[in-house]
């Protein structure tokens, strides 16, 4: 992945764009900007939503930017936190709340029971849910992870 300065050099650059608009519409200054795309200034965080509020960036070019910015201050390793937090806020996480599944009962005996396919794992979640007196179930399960889920 690229640096943010890099990124956000690569982006004035394709919209056409001066430093001197981006600082005059953000009130971000113009020195500290040249300063940051040269690589020998750390971009402010208390400004980056001045930055990515302007109208000179494409919405896919905002997320890059603010992964990027992300990334470089809290590690790459939480890039895949990142793009769950940007799934949970957009309109496609409500759309898929609002998806319902069918799923069969399925026989808990209270052993542990290796389940070999989504439609089997689904049915035990069901079960688990309609024989619960909670109202809330909440699990971390990934059917793309490679290592072993568990359901508890």
């Amino acid at each position: 992945m690229k640096k943010f300065n890099e990124l956000l050099k690569e982006y004035i650059s394709t919209q056409n764009v001066t430093i001197y608009q981006i600082s005059k519409q953000t009130e971000i200054n113009r020195t500290m900007l040249q300063n940051v795309l040269a690589g020998r200034k750390k971009f402010p965080k208390k400004r980056l939503l001045d930055l990515l509020n302007s109208t000179y960036f494409t919405s896919k070019q905002i997320k890059n930017l603010s992964t990027a910015y992300l990334c470089e201050e809290h590690g790459e390793d939480k890039s895949e936190f990142f793009e769950f937090c940007n799934y949970c806020f957009s309109q496609k996480f409500c759309d898929d709340l609002d998806n319902t599944y069918s799923a069969e009962q399925f026989d808990l005996n209270g052993e542990v029971e290796f389940l070999n396919s989504k439609e089997k794992i689904i049915a035990a979640v069901n079960s688990v849910i309609e024989n619960s007196k909670n109202d809330t179930f909440v699990s971390n399960f990934n059917f793309g992870q490679k290592e072993i889920n568990t359901i508890i």
